[in-house]
């Protein structure tokens, strides 16, 4: 119906255009239910849990989502590398990428859970995460999660494929689903049962595991049937092409795991477990707009690696500009979510939440300057061109965590300093990545631009 539409008042409409479009459109709906179901379930799982449990499961959950991160250089060295194949037709070498990458994974899946169990058995977690929790129950949940964590980055393969294959909006019904499935058992537990927050860890671990299996068994036996993973099409020669450029992913996208999720535990140590909630509440908030921007950015990575290829050079400039329009349209609704925010929290929460005004417009700054970078580095991951990103991330690693701990120690800023600090380290991305994108589209990119 909305395909008609399209074509009917814009007859000139490129199939690729459409495309984009219509994942947009679609996953505007999905991803909106997806918002709306976190943003209900914080008064829920706050309800169900102490406001200091709720802190640290939101510690614990950023610390494990590091490992999640082990596959994502992979998961988008294969994105590029199964885009290509599916743009010239090459369903064969396709279906070797998408098998050999799930047997790479799952290696790595197999040697990350025995590695953590080593470790794992040296720890303190309640030192870690600065609480007096049982020690059975903490361990257990740190397992069970950890375990699980690694079933979802086997199973996760799939939305990729999804987006790789221009079907965005498929991959985000299996996320709002998921999520609809996490707040509903919640609720019910909330209300039929003890606060426990093993119950919250198990709820959150296993659903999106048996959804992503399900997701899977249905689209490898029909949309994605052509391409279905099997261990004769597994061929391990392929991997230098899918890690020459997802090491560098892998370390680009850990270190900006390592920014968001260090901030939590600078938190955690530095203020107490109890100050995370108001810290993530606030990020939530401001996630809305930035999951909004993000919604039109993904189905651009496939759209631009594709017209790259084909040297539809002026679709990617077009597009680029109609990105930075909406990127000014998101900065004045981040000035209007930041006056309204009091009064959101009054409806939402139903509590007093204590924060300076200060982190509310860093955090503003901070959702303003990324999805700016964002516009930019989604063209140059989709044409392989990330050592300037690589070398960038290498220096956000050694930079963030001293300088959040030197501006809420030593200039008693408070936790707004530990927002202000990740503001600072993204500047040098949001500069650099518009310079390399100007120099690749305009065929001038030399040396280190160019790889």
């Amino acid at each position: 119906m909305i395909k008609k539409l399209v074509f009917k008042f814009l007859p000139n409409t490129q199939q690729r255009s459409l495309n984009v479009f219509l994942n947009i459109f679609y996953s505007f709906f999905l991803k909106f239910g997806v918002a709306a179901s976190g943003i209900l379930l914080v008064p829920i799982n706050l309800n169900f849990l102490e406001t200091k449990d709720y802190g640290v499961w939101l510690t614990l959950s950023s610390i494990t989502t590091w490992f999640y991160f082990f596959d994502i250089g992979l998961a988008n060295g294969f994105r590029n590398k199964f885009t290509q194949a599916v743009s010239v037709d090459d369903h064969l070498l396709a279906r070797k990428y998408l098998s050999t990458t799930y047997a790479i994974i799952c290696i790595i899946c197999a040697s990350l859970i025995g590695l953590f169990e080593i470790v794992n058995y040296f720890l303190n977690w309640n030192h870690i995460l600065n609480t007096n929790i049982d020690v059975n129950t903490i361990q257990f949940l740190i397992q069970i999660t950890f375990i699980m964590l690694c079933g979802k980055m086997i199973l996760s393969i799939l939305t990729t494929t999804l987006v790789a294959f221009h079907k965005v909006a498929i991959s985000n019904t299996i996320e709002f689903i998921t999520s609809l499935m996490v707040l509903l058992i919640t609720y019910i537990l909330s209300k039929t049962t003890e606060s426990n927050i093993v119950f919250i860890g198990l709820i959150n671990s296993l659903i999106p595991i048996i959804l992503l299996f399900t997701a899977s068994v249905i689209f490898y036996n029909t949309l994605l049937k052509d391409y279905k993973p099997a261990f004769s099409f597994i061929d391990f020669k392929l991997s230098r092409f899918l890690f020459s450029k997802g090491i560098q992913f892998f370390l680009i996208q850990l270190a900006v795991m390592f920014m968001f999720t260090s901030n939590n535990i600078i938190i955690s140590q530095l203020f107490g477990p109890e100050q995370v909630t108001p810290f993530s509440i606030i990020n939530k908030y401001f996630s809305i707009p930035m999951m909004g921007f993000g919604i039109i950015i993904m189905p651009f990575w496939a759209s631009f690696a594709d017209a790259y290829f084909k040297n539809d050079i002026n679709w990617v400039k077009n597009m680029v500009k109609k990105l930075i329009y909406i990127w000014l349209a998101l900065a004045l609704c981040l000035i209007i979510m930041v006056l309204l925010l009091p009064f959101v929290l009054d409806i939402w929460i139903k509590r007093q939440l204590e924060y300076n005004q200060a982190l509310i417009w860093y955090s503003a700054l901070f959702i303003l300057i990324s999805s700016w970078s964002s516009i930019f580095s989604n063209f140059i991951n989709a044409v392989d061109k990330i050592r300037v990103q690589f070398f960038g991330a290498i220096l956000l690693v050694f930079i963030n965590v001293p300088l959040s701990i030197f501006l809420c120690k030593y200039l008693n800023m408070g936790i707004e300093g530990i927002m202000l600090s990740s503001c600072i380290c993204l500047l040098p991305g949001s500069i650099l990545s518009p310079y390399q994108y100007h120099l690749i589209i305009n065929k001038k990119a030399k040396g280190i631009w160019a790889k």
